[in-house]
């Protein structure tokens, strides 16, 4: 797999990171900003809550698989190396289903406590890639933090008399806190013999 070219072309995708957090408090449950309830006026303070908000208890519990939507933007962007140099135009117009590539309902299992990757199977996975499910690892192929992805081998023929050699998928949480989110799938042609290839990738959504 020589995927290292094509994913400059993901680099523009990154934006900036968006605080998630949450206001502090004190240490009775008010807030420290904003806080409309009553004043307490015990004497002394018996440390009864002062009708502020409840302290929030974190992150919320794992909701379990959700089975969103996946779509995929009709045109690639091309990039080809070697003996395919230039030959981006050959490939510019092929839609994301001539390469594996499909839309569909899909299950879609985000990182918890005991596992940090995302799980994506379903049956645009198992008709497009030939595989069960994808485990996507944080920050692939040196990527910036946000990113989770993976890359798999693939085989039989391709468009325009190319041999599939490689797919890739690509779940970034930068640019839009999910859900939804943006997606980029990714295939590698080449000749038969590997002298050239090129590296389709598709911009895609994961929407609930």
């Amino acid at each position: 797999m020589r995927w290292a070219p094509g994913l400059l072309l993901l680099l523009g995708a990154c934006g900036t990171d968006v605080n998630l957090g949450r206001p502090p408090t004190r240490a009775d449950g008010g807030l420290l900003s904003g806080d409309a309830g009553p004043l307490d006026l015990g004497s002394p303070d018996l440390g009864a809550l002062d009708g502020g908000a409840p302290v929030d208890g974190g992150a919320l519990p794992d909701a379990g698989p959700s089975a969103p939507m996946l779509r995929f933007f009709s045109n690639p962007e091309v990039g080809c190396q070697d003996a395919w140099a230039g030959l981006e135009e050959d490939f510019s117009a092929v839609p994301p289903t001539s390469v594996g590539l499909r839309g569909g309902v899909i299950r879609l299992e985000i990182p918890t406590a005991t596992r940090a990757t995302y799980l994506v199977s379903g049956p645009p996975i198992t008709a497009g890639l030939g595989v069960s499910s994808l485990e996507l690892v944080h920050q692939p192929f040196d990527l910036p933090a946000g990113f989770y992805g993976v890359a798999i081998e693939q085989s039989g023929p391709g468009p325009q008399g190319s041999q599939r050699r490689s797919a890739i998928f690509l779940i970034d949480t930068i640019n839009s806190p999910p859900p939804p989110y943006e997606c980029t799938g990714g295939i590698e042609l080449s000749d038969a013999t590997y002298s050239g290839s090129c590296f389709l990738t598709y911009r895609c959504t994961i929407t609930p």
